[in-house]
């Protein structure tokens, strides 16, 4: 493993050379050279068997010709009679790469210590910091998905079964590492495009020309959508966007089928209809949309706004294209009955849309065919037209029925990390996009990575609704300890446990897990009680501070307001006494202003003092309460 950690490590350090795809393998190919017999000569075998033994790299026979041929240009070697000999004219010992694997694997040593005292620290696990490096590298590589168009994508993309207990601790660590340290991250990040540098010699496609696309349309699945729409947590919405972003920079056109949103408001629609009852709350499966609809304790009305705002977020926030699938040429779209069933067959059992999901990923197959009117090409740049999802089973069965039927080249659906993968290999400048796309890919994935298994959720709810009918928990706190935010992260901790225990789930585990979440409410509501009580004793201030304030404000404003009245009236009686002869209209408006003021004297008691008390109890008034709405409008803009 510290052979192929070098490895990732020193083609990670030449990406950023601007060398194409197969120099950067060149170097590996001198330095195995130098080690051949070369009085004999050597065949291309040999030289992949150096290179296996020596830096772990699976070289295909084709592009070990290719090397062979880059090595003849440096005068490196020459051929006679079918065998290859080396120049030993040539410095071979030049690429031993000695001094830099050692400078460049020294970082990589940090994150492998760190990693073994996460592991002692918190499960008592001691390992060495080789074998802290080496189950890092392993989770990286079995969670990356190969860049393979073969036989072996089918063993790629399935969920890694064994050693789950591993994973998670693995994924713990790098979710943890990461929000600790930035730097982390970073060489995280390096570490995964060394590999995927690596695995991307099986693929021909990056042998193809760099740049950018010119007439590639993409068109989005749902679970892209979703994700990218921000309803399935922060973190995929990073990703999601991040991986759009790197498509367009990559001159992908994209696109969103009309027919794809309609699935998605079929699926809000749903979920609108489920977290409406109590008991639609308990029959949500455990997904990243479910997840994010309990955490965020989205409402129905919040989902119903989001179908009705859906096209013009798609087309707005994330600037794709929406287009209606073509009109369907059966000469084009092969054998969709057995497409359906392959897609049926694996779909999730008992999920109320899985009709209409495997019907929308078959239109989208047949759409994607039709587009390319039966042409064939094992070059993403010739495909035409690509249909992407994010689910494993979705592009892994496409591509089953795929050759099943005969065909090869690029499929109608591919992985999104697939398609990530070969555009940052074939577009230099869409890296600074891919590594942010990376990066939130990887928080996602080790995020999925600790998500309770569905086995362990269902027993959960079975346990909550036994002590329901027992009586030991009302209807409404079984709802809460679901919507718990700490009911997924206690449930994968419990998973831990009993991996490290060799056991499975039971309800005596459960019924633990539940109390655990009880007293972490008790405190959650204690805390709040605090909380809130603190809020409103602020609030009481803030509003006594107010009304303080408005008083004096008011009274400034009213007194001179009062003095004009006082003047206007003193002046209207001495102005009629002292001169009679006055229009009659000045008479009349001046006889008019002392009868109102004496009939309200004698009928109501109102005196001029009392005016202005009451002027300013108005005006404070009025003051605070356009302060303190101002004030409760704030947090909701």
């Amino acid at each position: 493993m510290r052979k192929e950690l070098s490895t990732v490590a020193l083609l990670q350090a030449r990406l950023d050379r601007g060398l194409d795809y197969i120099e950067l393998f060149v170097p590996f190919a001198l330095s195995a050279i130098g080690h051949l017999d070369s009085e004999s000569g050597f065949r291309v075998e040999d030289l992949q068997g150096r290179l296996l033994n020596d830096f772990a790299l699976h070289i295909p026979t084709d592009t070990c010709r290719v090397l062979l041929t880059r090595a003849k240009k440096k005068d490196a070697i020459y051929r006679e009679g079918g065998r290859y000999f080396r120049d030993e004219a040539f410095d071979f010992t030049s690429y031993h790469f000695t001094n830099e694997v050692t400078a460049i694997t020294r970082q990589y040593e940090c994150i492998g210590a760190r990693f073994a005292e996460f592991l002692a620290a918190e499960y008592q696990e001691s390992v060495t910091t080789d074998q802290a490096l080496s189950r890092l590298l392993t989770f990286l590589e079995d969670k990356q998905v190969p860049l393979l168009l073969g036989g072996n994508l089918d063993l790629a993309l399935d969920e890694i079964d064994t050693e789950e207990g591993v994973s998670r601790r693995t994924a713990r660590f790098i979710l943890h590492d990461i929000n600790a340290s930035p730097e982390t991250r970073i060489q995280l990040n390096g570490l995964l495009q060394g590999i995927v540098t690596k695995q991307a010699i099986l693929l021909h496609e990056v042998a193809g020309e760099k740049g950018r696309f010119k007439k590639l349309r993409a068109y989005l699945d749902t679970n892209v959508l979703l994700g990218a729409l921000g309803l399935e947590g922060e973190t995929i919405e990073a990703a999601q966007c991040a991986f759009i972003e790197l498509l367009r920079e990559a001159g992908v056109e994209l696109y969103v089928f009309e027919r794809t949103l309609a699935e998605v408001r079929a699926i809000l629609n749903k979920m609108s209809e489920l977290i409406a009852t109590p008991q639609g709350v308990k029959a949500l499966r455990p997904t990243d949309l479910t997840r994010e609809l309990r955490r965020r304790r989205i409402r129905p009305s919040e989902l119903r706004q989001h179908i009705a705002l859906l096209e013009q977020t798609v087309r707005g926030k994330l600037h794709l294209q929406v287009a209606e699938l073509p009109d369907r040429v059966p000469q084009y779209t092969e054998d969709e009955q057995s497409l359906a069933e392959a897609l049926r067959r694996r779909a999730r059992q008992g999920d109320p849309l899985r009709d209409p999901r495997v019907t929308h990923d078959v239109d989208s197959v047949a759409a994607i065919l039709t587009m390319r009117r039966g042409a064939s090409s094992s070059k993403l740049d010739d495909a035409r037209a690509i249909f992407i999802t994010r689910s494993s089973e979705v592009a892994k069965n496409t591509h089953m029925w795929w050759t099943n039927q005969g065909f090869s080249g690029i499929p109608p659906v591919v992985h999104q990390y697939w398609i990530s993968n070969v555009v940052w290999l074939k577009s230099p400048g869409a890296r600074s996009k891919f590594a942010d796309y990376q990066a939130g890919a990887l928080e996602a994935l080790c995020e999925a990575v600790l998500q309770p298994k569905t086995s362990t959720w269902d027993l959960f709810l079975t346990t909550l609704e036994d002590l329901v009918s027992s009586g030991q928990l009302s209807s409404d706190e079984s709802i809460a300890l679901i919507c718990s935010d700490l009911a997924d992260s206690s449930l994968s901790r419990l998973e831990d446990d009993l991996d490290e225990a060799a056991t499975e789930s039971d309800a005596n585990s459960i019924r633990d897990v539940i109390e655990r979440l009880q007293e972490g409410q008790s405190a959650q509501v204690m805390d709040l009680r605090d909380s809130l009580s603190d809020e409103q004793a602020r609030a009481a201030r803030m509003e006594a501070n107010v009304r303080d304030t408005a008083a004096v404000v008011a009274k400034w404003i009213a007194r001179p307001f009062f003095f004009l009245v006082f003047l206007l009236i003193v002046f209207a009686v001495l102005y009629g006494v002292g001169v009679l002869g006055a229009s009659p209209r000045v008479k009349f408006f001046l006889v008019a202003t002392l009868t109102i003021a004496t009939i309200a004297n004698l009928v109501w008691g109102v005196h001029l003092n009392g005016i202005g008390s009451r002027m300013e109890s108005a005006l404070a008034g009025r003051i605070v309460r356009l302060v303190l709405d101002r004030r409760d409008r704030v947090p909701a803009e």
